[in-house]
């Protein structure tokens, strides 16, 4: 069940890192909270759309890439891979994450994206 404060803020955060109009997004509902160590913040993903394409605008201090993804190139296994990297407390690690348009996509959000990528699947079977 989707807290109504969290709603809220899952929808300002959009309005504040990618600049889309909240009034135009349609909410489907959401996916798990996620936790995340380095920041000490407790996520929800809600997941919503909007009938037209929207117009972007990257808050650069949150959101180094914006891109879009066709949903059958986002279920293609192929977009899964392994990389080493560093994290925040400078640890070389291996970690599941997605290529996408020569972008790697690791930590949080790939965890994000796997659990939706699950849930879309499982829709559509």
């Amino acid at each position: 069940m989707l807290d109504f404060n969290k709603f809220i803020t899952a929808l300002k955060k959009t309005k504040e890192e990618i600049g889309i109009d909240i009034s135009k997004i349609n909410i489907i509902g959401n996916i798990s909270e996620l936790f995340i160590p380095p920041s000490l913040f407790l996520v929800l993903p809600v997941l919503g759309y909007t009938k037209k394409i929207p117009h972007f605008v990257a808050d650069k201090k949150e959101v180094e890439k914006i891109f879009q993804i066709n949903l059958s190139d986002l279920l293609d296994k192929n977009i899964i891979c392994k990389k080493q990297v560093i994290n925040s407390e400078n640890i070389k690690l291996n970690v599941p994450c997605f290529f996408i348009e020569d972008s790697i996509i690791w930590g949080a959000t790939a965890m994000i994206i796997s659990e939706l990528i699950q849930v879309i699947r499982e829709a559509i079977e």
